[in-house]
């Protein structure tokens, strides 16, 4: 679903996904409409793009051809610290 239509297309017997989890940068903001802002930091980008790179490799070495390997942009999951204290 994170490839959007061509993830439709693909044959769901024969993929392997990993999510790359990760902590990000303590910026960002909520105003008082209720409405959000939270940009992907430099910081964040490198986390990101590390945690890519490890799962590229356990998929490589799960047997994956290398060429078959599709990353998906950033996606808000699972938001946790929103309202932190101290």
């Amino acid at each position: 679903m994170g490839l959007g239509p061509k993830g439709l297309t693909l044959p769901a017997n024969r993929l392997l996904g990993i999510m790359v989890k990760t902590a990000d940068s303590l910026t960002g903001q909520i105003f008082p409409d209720g409405s959000a802002s939270k940009l992907v930091t430099d910081e964040d980008w490198g986390r990101l793009n590390e945690g890519t790179a490890i799962a590229t490799e356990i998929l490589v070495k799960a047997g994956a051809d290398p060429k078959s390997i599709v990353t998906s942009g950033p996606q808000g999951g699972h938001p946790g610290g929103t309202a932190a204290i101290g």
